[in-house]
């Protein structure tokens, strides 16, 4: 059972990760102009622009571009995270960990 519920929870990591990967590079080709999609890849490029831009503080110093960038490579770290705990890996948990410390962020 114990091990069922950890494929089931690293499956569920492996999918997130996997669509933050997608939609990551999709928004980021939106946003330097590689492919101009429209649609929600437009509307959320300039919904983020906006927000950033509006903002009174930014300790990060996030652009729009990093801000993507920083949430493709979180989906990299969780999907790597997920499957090195698929396998048993002790780097697994770590990544894991990883990406939820990036989320406090």
């Amino acid at each position: 059972m114990k091990q069922k519920l950890t494929i089931a929870i690293c499956t569920i990591f492996l999918a997130t990760g996997l669509i933050r990967l997608g939609v990551g590079a999709i928004v980021i080709s939106q946003l330097t102009g590689w492919w101009q999609l429209g649609g929600e890849a437009a509307v959320a490029v300039a919904e983020t622009q906006s927000f950033i831009g509006d903002a009174n503080v930014n300790l990060l110093g996030f652009t729009p571009l990093t801000y993507f960038a920083f949430l493709l490579l979180m989906g990299a770290i969780v999907s790597v995270g997920a499957i090195g705990q698929l396998w048993r890996k002790s780097w697994g948990l770590a990544l894991i960990g990883l990406y939820v410390c990036c989320h406090a962020l």
